[in-house]
């Protein structure tokens, strides 16, 4: 590292040194910022106002990767799948685009079941205030649970013999079956 040219040599010389001394001294571990590490999580979630102090490691991490990309989608529904995917992972968003049932700038977040704990819950739903449209309103998460059933089959059978007199006989054999399935979906919203 050369700031100055070779015309005088002593100069160019003490250039060098005190150019290698710089560049021992200010190395960067991390150069890279923006990945969160353990020595700058803390300084990337104060630097991009996110609140990672009652969050465990892996959300936390989660919270902090990509704050440039993240910020700029505030306002947005994919700033909302983004914010939203470490607490309950893909999530699908209804407007009155796609469904003709919800007035226009409403939207409902459906998720996955996969986080029962209140405490997500409040948190995704404060998240989906920060990252949602200004004019737009959320009616709230919809946690859309797996259909379940139950099938039951009866099988009986009768066999029932009249016997009048020595010569009149009635004999009759009955089979019966019935089959019934209960299906049942529910959705869950907050």
């Amino acid at each position: 590292m050369s700031l100055i040219s070779g015309i005088y040599k002593d100069i160019g010389l003490l250039d060098e040194v005190f150019g290698e001394l710089i560049d021992s001294s200010f190395t960067i571990k991390h150069r890279y910022f923006y990945r969160p590490n353990n020595t700058n999580l803390q300084i990337l979630a104060n630097t991009f106002d996110i609140n990672i102090k009652d969050e465990i490691d892996f959300v936390a991490y989660e919270l902090c990767d990509k704050p440039i990309l993240k910020k700029s989608k505030l306002g947005t529904y994919n700033g909302i799948k983004e914010a939203i995917f470490p607490i309950f992972g893909e999530i699908n968003i209804k407007t009155h685009a796609n469904d003709n049932t919800i007035l226009p700038f409403n939207f409902t977040v459906e998720a996955k079941p996969n986080s029962s704990n209140i405490i997500d819950l409040k948190k995704a739903q404060k998240l989906i205030n920060i990252y949602k449209p200004l004019r737009d309103n959320s009616l709230g998460i919809i946690f859309s649970f797996p259909n379940g059933s139950i099938s039951q089959e009866i099988a009986a059978a009768s066999y029932l013999r009249i016997k009048l007199s020595n010569q009149s006989r009635f004999n009759r054999t009955a089979i019966s079956s019935f089959n019934y399935s209960i299906i049942a979906g529910w959705k869950l919203s907050f």
